[in-house]
């Protein structure tokens, strides 16, 4: 038989002793989904990754993963508040990374995407290399789908994700087979769900040949050099005046029902 409580005392020990339970439950819980910085060692230098876990990470299924480039004079913290890929990584079960490039200074980093940019370029800085080994040890600390590795960035960082399209192909998914798109795309205008926002959204889609892959283009007309549904954030510790971001598409969305469509053979 349960014991009665027989005084306010004896209920007072009661609810405080379950504040601290659920208080401790929900520190567990933060701590375990907390996003985690790693080192490797990369030709003599420290690189460093940040790491999100998604809320609903399970232990049965390996993970897919999203590397998230940041751009020229900024970093893996700043590129993680400016993306809000987190938010879409929760919702949808999916790793996220943000890999950190060089720099003389801690916050204000470059990658070498070729003739640019910065410190990472002038340096010949082997990014490429270095995301190869992160991969690596990722796969280490995080069970993740290796056939499901998918990378984006935005300027400089859209820029190494190319040349990792280029050179490290048979690790990203999105890239590992050459295109072969019929020459004329399916052209769609997609609604202007903001007005004020002063853009317009057009989508072209290159439907591929037999064994080939699609390409999708977002024109986006009267928009800056953002992140499209995330307005500008303070890059480098600095407001810049990067022109304004259309409210008619989220990058995040965008960018997850594409890659999800596709892995390694």
């Amino acid at each position: 038989m349960a014991k009665t409580i027989r005084n306010i005392s004896d209920r007072n020990d009661i609810r405080a002793w379950l504040a601290a339970a659920a208080i401790l439950l929900v520190f567990c819980v933060t701590r375990v989904h907390a996003d985690v910085t790693h080192t490797i060692e990369v030709d003599g230098r420290d690189r460093h990754y940040t790491v999100h876990e998604p809320a609903k990470a399970g232990q049965d299924s390996p993970l897919p993963v999203v590397l998230v480039f940041h751009g020229g004079g900024s970093n893996a913290g700043v590129m993680a508040r400016y993306a809000k890929m987190n938010d879409k990584a929760d919702d949808a079960g999916f790793l996220v990374v943000y890999p950190s490039g060089t720099g003389r200074a801690k916050r204000i980093l470059t990658w070498n995407g070729g003739d640019c940019c910065g410190y990472a370029a002038r340096q010949k800085v082997d990014d490429v290399k270095f995301v190869d080994q992160m991969l690596d040890d990722l796969a280490k600390r995080y069970r993740i789908d290796k056939r499901r590795v998918y990378a984006t960035g935005i300027s400089n960082g859209a820029m190494i994700s190319y040349k990792l399209a280029a050179e490290l192909a048979d690790r990203i998914a999105a890239w590992v087979k050459l295109n072969r798109c019929v020459a004329a795309p399916k052209v769609e205008m997609l609604p202007n769900k903001d007005k004020e926002d002063g853009c317009t959204v057009r989508r072209e889609t290159y439907r591929p040949r037999r064994g080939g892959a699609p390409v999708v283009l977002y024109v986006i007309k009267g928009g800056g050099h953002t992140w499209p549904g995330h307005e500008p954030s303070h890059l480098a510790g600095r407001r810049l005046d990067l022109g304004p971001s259309t409210h008619d598409i989220d990058a995040n969305d965008e960018m997850w029902a594409f890659f999800e469509k596709f892995a390694l053979e």
